[in-house]
């Protein structure tokens, strides 16, 4: 089972490469912004992760610049509606995800549903429900934050002055800090603890592993989960809510294939053993692994304290 998070899959921009390490951090790096406090920081991108980086430099005293391709900030409101109303009515309107707008937030909150849709359906559904959005109780705090849109960084180059940012309708900016709000791409290639052999065993769906209704891949015993599996089972798979579909699926697999006996070793902690030295070194730390231990091991007759212990050895 690989349950890796997004660390490794963090998107960020051409237009960057080349400035000294630390000048373009992405927002999953950015870990201390009163380190900017009354610096000039361009935040690139308009999804939660910007918006919360941009708000957070504004709040140390930062003169804060959000540049976004988009043509304004997608605010979502439907949590307030929800936390105030509880009715029926809106129980029905927003499933417990609350991904998407109506309609294709209960698509995308019945992965199996969205297994059945055509490619193109999916693809549709992904591009309504996955937009970049934040959310409507940040609106106030971006009072005082400067917003440009319909924009893009063609250009970054550092000078003595800070960082020399070049835009696609030819203005510039200079800057002392940027900051990459851009989300995260799941790329196969990017697995850099699988091997050759196995990446190119690996039937794909996009950039992404194509996975059986059990999450397996077409490598025998190979499982995904988290978001390298939102791609064949939808975007709930990359939020927490996403976590008890995948722990019911894997259990029910794991208990079905133990049923038949097609798992030969002398005990269930040996077959866990056997699974982990399939990717050696790995660190399982999401929540959908942390979700595993609590609703497998019991399925499987493991206590899920042993279970622990093999995703997080000793030392």
């Amino acid at each position: 089972m690989i349950a890796i998070g997004l660390d490794a899959f963090k998107r960020t921009l051409p237009a960057f490469s080349d400035l000294p390490s630390g000048c373009a951090p992405h927002s999953f790096d950015e870990r201390c912004p009163q380190a900017h406090a009354g610096k000039r920081v361009l935040v690139v991108g308009s999804g939660q992760s910007a918006a919360e980086c941009a708000c957070l430099l504004a709040e140390t005293g930062a003169e804060v610049e959000l540049v976004s391709r988009a043509g304004e900030i997608h605010w979502l409101a439907q949590s307030d509606h929800i936390s105030r109303e509880k009715s029926l009515l809106t129980s029905l309107i927003y499933p417990p995800g609350a991904i998407g707008p109506p309609g294709i937030n209960w698509i995308v909150q019945l992965p199996w549903l969205f297994r059945l849709l055509p490619n193109a359906a999916q693809r549709r559904v992904f591009e309504i429900a996955a937009q970049p959005a934040v959310s409507g109780r940040m609106q106030p705090y971006f009072a005082h934050i400067r917003q440009t849109f319909e924009r893009e960084v063609v250009e970054a180059t550092s000078n003595r002055d800070g960082i020399r940012v070049r835009l696609n309708d030819g203005t510039e900016r200079t800057v002392d800090h940027v900051v990459q709000g851009t989300g995260f791409q799941v790329d196969l290639e990017r697995f850099r603890f699988l091997s050759t052999e196995i990446v190119n065993a690996l039937a794909r769906k996009g950039r992404q592993p194509k996975l059986d209704a059990g999450f397996q891949s077409s490598v025998t015993g190979l499982h995904f989960l988290g978001a390298a599996s939102d791609l064949s089972f939808g975007p709930l798979m990359r939020a927490i809510a996403g976590t008890a579909f995948a722990a019911a699926s894997m259990s029910s697999v794991a208990a079905q294939s133990l049923k038949r006996g097609r798992r030969s070793w002398s005990n269930h902690r040996e077959l866990l053993e056997q699974s982990m030295t399939m990717v050696p070194n790995l660190s399982i730390s999401s929540t959908a692994a942390a979700a595993m231990v609590g609703m497998v091991a019991p399925t499987l007759g493991v206590d899920p304290s042993a279970m622990q212990d093999l995703l997080n050895p000793p030392g």
